[in-house]
């Protein structure tokens, strides 16, 4: 199998053209990274006194389903969404926009352990930040209650901050306040900023702490400038300033190496960089991300973002029932984090439970309608409708994953398998001719897609040998 990662790696090298969309669809749908199992076995132990001794058995226990089933009525229900814009800077110093950006993230952060209103991901609350009739936008498109918009600027050596909260429905403002805060103070500001958001949407918390959870505070500011800064660059989105990101992740941790947080999101940006297609070496980063995010929970075991690299690590390697619990946890630390239901979907699809892996991606729709990863929330439709027997839904899925471009590989991979399907042979040979694969690339992905039932996987085969047997070369390598 070493032989065989090595050429698979030499072919990706080779076509930069298909690279990201590959590497992207296994980072996520595959079982690659096998030879995790190791790390994972030590995982097991070091976790067992949070989980019980039944990670690695045959069933979720029933405490923990019902976590999910509620969560899951949390999130149906509730009807006051709300969504945090960018800041506005107000002076030209240098690069505040990183600190502009970087605090309205980290509200959304903040306000999410609250648990009692579902705050937009930032992923798709800034996609509005130039939208000429944002209120209305986002009201129509998210069915959001209420934005939070805001300011900075600096003064006598300080940040001043001026925060407004609208009701989107009737266009008018509900609360705005200033406040002033030494950088040495600015996390302790947003948790404070959060408070009175949430203060003023529900009186009857004013006075009282914020849901259940919350991250423990830096040591020192510096170290929180600099996950500021990196979650301004995680939020540009491309393979450049995710490194970047990652750098400034890294050196938080070594400012201050208690800061359980940093080493949270330095997990997730290490495993953002394999799925979304960036890596280069996908078994250093996956590792790295399994390392810090460990690290992160031993420091600080009440940040959801841990649980969900794990989660998705756990899937790589057939872990089911490890990848289910942590993916519960997440969904517990925070339920409005629509790729904490990504997470426990997948391990219902990849398990054979259709129906309800759609029920948790019609969640994951709901929270994240603009997010940069809506092409993998597709395929991962497509694939549960299609072993559902809803071939049509299916085959609306993998239309619409292929509208981004990471989509392309997987979406049309479904779409020929949904074609043949249902009988639609020559519209399935006019499809091939104008989207031919690369030969041995969807061989390469359908190979390594982590059904626990592998039969599964032959279905797929089968049907797309059925339009033409030479497009699978059910070879041991990579051309």
């Amino acid at each position: 199998m070493d032989d065989m990662f090595s050429v698979s790696q030499a072919w990706l090298l080779n076509n930069e053209g298909l690279l990201s969309s590959m590497a992207a669809m296994l980072a996520v749908l595959t079982g690659l990274m096998f030879w995790f199992s190791r790390i994972f076995d030590r995982f097991r132990e070091s976790m067992a006194h949070r989980f019980g001794n039944t990670i690695g058995g045959k069933n979720v226990d029933k405490a923990s389903q019902s976590i999910v089933m509620k969560a899951s009525n949390e999130v149906a229900k509730n009807k006051q969404i709300i969504a945090v814009l960018p800041f506005r800077t107000l002076t030209n110093i240098g690069d505040e926009d990183y600190l502009a950006t970087g605090i309205a993230e980290d509200i959304i952060t903040s306000m999410s352990y609250s648990r009692l209103f579902p705050v937009i991901s930032s992923a798709t609350s800034f996609s509005y930040k130039n939208s000429k009739d944002v209120f209305g936008d986002i009201n129509r498109d998210l069915n959001a209650k209420y934005v939070v918009t805001g300011s900075i600027g600096h003064g006598l050596n300080l940040l001043n901050l001026t925060v407004e909260l609208a009701d989107c429905e009737s266009q008018t403002q509900l609360w705005s306040e200033k406040f002033s805060s030494k950088a040495t103070d600015l996390f302790n500001l947003q948790e404070q900023v959060s408070e009175k958001i949430i203060g003023k949407l529900s009186p009857a918390i004013r006075s009282a702490k914020m849901g259940h959870a919350r991250r423990a505070a830096p040591n020192s500011s510096d170290a929180w400038d600099r996950v500021l800064r990196g979650l301004w660059l995680q939020s540009q989105s491309t393979s450049e300033t995710n490194l970047e990101a990652i750098k400034e992740f890294q050196r938080a941790t070594e400012i201050d190496v208690e800061f359980g947080y940093s080493y949270a999101l330095l997990a997730y940006a290490y495993h953002l960089r394999s799925y979304m297609g960036w890596s280069t070496n996908f078994t250093h980063d996956l590792e790295a991300a399994d390392k810090y995010a460990l690290k992160a929970i031993s420091l600080d075991s009440e940040v959801a973002e841990s649980y969900l690299v794990l989660a998705l690590n756990g899937l790589f390697m057939r872990k089911f029932e490890m990848a289910e619990k942590m993916a519960i946890t997440a969904i517990e630390l925070n339920p409005y984090n629509g790729l904490c239901w990504l997470a426990i979907g997948l391990v219902a699809l990849y398990r054979g439970r259709y129906q309800e892996a759609i029920d948790h991606f019609s969640h994951v729709e709901r929270l994240n309608p603009r997010d940069p990863l809506q092409w993998l929330f597709h395929i991962a439709f497509s694939l549960a409708h299609f072993f559902k027997g809803d071939i049509e839904s299916s085959l609306t899925h993998s239309q619409l994953a292929q509208i981004q471009p990471l989509g392309k590989v997987g979406g049309e991979l479904l779409n020929l398998a949904c074609l043949s399907a249902l009988d639609r042979h020559q519209e399935a040979q006019l499809f091939l001719t104008k989207n031919p694969p690369a030969k041995g690339v969807w061989d390469f992905v359908l190979s390594r897609l982590p059904f626990e039932n592998t039969e599964k996987t032959g279905v797929l085969y089968a049907y797309i040998n059925e339009i033409d047997s030479q497009i699978l070369s059910r070879s041991d390598e990579l051309p």
